[in-house]
C-alpha cells in the first residue's frame, strides 16, 4: 500500500492494485493507465504487462519508480545504496548497515 500512497503524493489519479487490476483498467473511466508500476516478482507475460505492452503502456519497476522521483521540487533527496541479487541480501544489508552507522551515517 505505501506504493499506492505514494503515487497519490506525486498526483496519480487512480491507483490499481494485484493481479485484478487488468481486468479494472477500462471500467475506471473508460480509459487505459499511462503507466504501470510493478513489482520484480511479476512476469512479463502476466496479463497485465501483457496487455500493457500491447497498448504500448510504459512499464517500470518499483525501483525505476523510486528513482524517477528522487528529486521533487528541485530537491535530491538522499543518495541510494542498493543491493540485489540471489542469496545473502539480508546478510548483507545488515552488515552495510552497521557500516554506515559506525561510519556516523544514517541507515
Amino acid at each position: 500500500m505505501a506504493h499506492a500512497d505514494t503515487l497519490k503524493i506525486v498526483g496519480a489519479v487512480d491507483v490499481l492494485l494485484g493481479e485484478d487490476a487488468v481486468s479494472m483498467i477500462p471500467k475506471i473511466d473508460g480509459s487505459f493507465p499511462e503507466l504501470i508500476v510493478t513489482s520484480p516478482g511479476w512476469r512479463p507475460d502476466q496479463a497485465l504487462l501483457a496487455a500493457a505492452a500491447r497498448a504500448h503502456i510504459p512499464v517500470w519497476g518499483d525501483v525505476e519508480l523510486a528513482w524517477r522521483l528522487r528529486v521533487r521540487d528541485g530537491h535530491k533527496t538522499a543518495d541510494w545504496l542498493t543491493i540485489t541479487g540471489t542469496n545473502g541480501k539480508t546478510t548483507t544489508v545488515g552488515l552495510t548497515a552497521s557500516m554506515l552507522q559506525a561510519a556516523g551515517l544514517k541507515a
